[in-house]
């Protein structure tokens, strides 16, 4: 982890500092501990976990190859191409009737990626540099999450159960000014691009079935044309 995340950012950090180039890292809210909730790029850094520590570590390195260089902190990524997140997983499994148990007492700030990946653009193309914390607009635990996520969906949220243990609130504000829309406004486009790519995958993979019947299918006996070989006629030689 620590290789990964802090080893080798920093390896090139180090490079792109040789070459006069800025750097652009993408870190975690999990740098924070969970304690306060409502985290601004000022307040003080205090991981409680490996993962965390790691990804702090790299914002240290960034930093001191390059005072330059761009740090993002964003949180719980989801995004309608990525069918690997939690919100993809809970909607499929809704979809299925299953029960979907869900920690009510975690709150983050959910992340559209194509809100944040235009954020970050916009950033880099105006040069600018140092610590942002980019994330939507609003602090959800992840049971509201999955509850938003479901009715924006217009799937049955019945299967959904919250559950209790250790606190947490890693949500993200910033200083700079929020960059991104409502956390609701995102969810809504994430449910609107989800069903496009699924009924595009839904019609694809029916006219792909269709197109194997069709040629699976035995030809038509009219269709057959008989080709017997000609008897050979020798030549008459006088």
């Amino acid at each position: 982890c620590f290789a990964a995340n802090a080893g080798g950012v920093a390896h090139l950090a180090h490079i792109a500092a040789d070459y006069d180039l800025p750097l652009v890292g993408v870190s975690t809210d999990l740098v924070f501990d969970g304690t306060k909730g409502a985290y601004a790029e000022g307040d003080a850094c205090h991981p409680r976990s490996v993962y965390g520590e790691s990804k702090l570590a790299a914002e240290q390195a960034l930093f001191g190859a390059d005072p330059r260089n761009l740090v993002i902190r964003t949180a719980a990524f989801f995004g309608p191409w990525d069918f690997h997140n939690f919100a993809w997983h809970t909607l499929q499994s809704l979809k299925r009737r299953e029960r979907v148990e869900i920690r009510g007492d975690v709150r983050v700030s959910p992340t559209y990626v194509p809100d944040l990946c235009h954020a970050l653009l916009d950033l880099l193309i105006d040069g600018e540099g140092g610590l942002w914390h980019l994330a939507n607009a609003g602090s959800l635990s992840w049971y509201e999450f999955a509850l938003k996520l479901a009715q924006a969906a217009g799937i049955d949220s019945s299967g959904l159960v919250a559950t209790s243990g250790e606190a947490s609130d890693t949500s993200l504000v910033s200083t700079h000014g929020a960059m991104l829309r409502p956390v609701e406004a995102a969810i809504d486009d994430y449910c609107r691009r989800l069903a496009g790519i699924e009924q595009n995958f839904a019609t694809r993979h029916a006219a792909a079935r269709s197109g194997e019947r069709r040629s699976r299918a035995p030809i038509a006996s009219e269709s057959v044309i008989s080709i017997r070989p000609s008897r050979s006629h020798p030549r008459s030689i006088s």
